[in-house]
């Protein structure tokens, strides 16, 4: 069963919370989920460069658990925070293929997510757009709304990108109601 949040990770202290994960993964280096958890901290603390830190000391764990995709999703988040954007979308797609040899649609949903935003960043807008409507669409599938509408954000970007503001506005307004339908302050 998975393990979830130690004290601050829940109030948005996120280094703390890398505080508590580095020490956990200290005490067990050979459990991935620490690491994992460590790098996702690391990143939403705006340590990125540290999570990719993190992430190579994931590929050294022994076979097969340094070939899961999460830890290429763990890259692909780190290296485009740390705008090292041809390494992220590197990651998201190895993440991707992966994925879908393990028949995980939601890992295939997050790899697509991270492809779209490294593409609209690359300024390689259609296929941002490509990308993002399939996470969308595997991340209604698997019925969590609330990166399809993460998701439907890059769409929209690619449509202001494009000078395309109605659709923009659109896809905004669908958002929007995902939001309200789900209660949910990330959309």
């Amino acid at each position: 069963p998975p393990r979830r949040s130690p004290l601050g990770e829940t109030a948005w202290q996120w280094k703390r919370a890398a505080a508590i994960y580095r020490e956990l993964w200290a005490r067990l280096p050979d459990d991935l989920e620490y690491g994992l958890d460590l790098a996702r901290a690391q990143v939403q603390g705006g340590e990125a460069g540290d999570a990719l830190v993190t992430v190579q000391r994931m590929r050294a764990l022994p076979a097969p658990r340094n070939a899961d995709p999460r830890i290429d999703l763990a890259e692909a988040e780190a290296a485009l925070r740390h705008s090292d954007l041809a390494r992220g979308l590197a990651a998201a797609e190895r993440a991707q293929r992966k994925a879908e040899a393990q028949s995980a649609p939601l890992l295939a949903a997050k790899a697509l997510f991270f492809q779209g935003v490294g593409l609209r960043l690359l300024g390689r807008l259609p296929e941002a757009r490509a990308a993002s409507e399939r996470a969308n669409s595997l991340f209604r599938t698997a019925g969590d709304l609330v990166s399809a509408a993460q998701a439907l954000n890059t769409v929209g970007s690619v449509l202001v990108q494009q000078g395309d503001l109605a659709g923009a506005v659109s896809i905004f307004d669908e958002i929007i109601a995902i939001g309200r339908s789900t209660g949910s302050e990330e959309t």
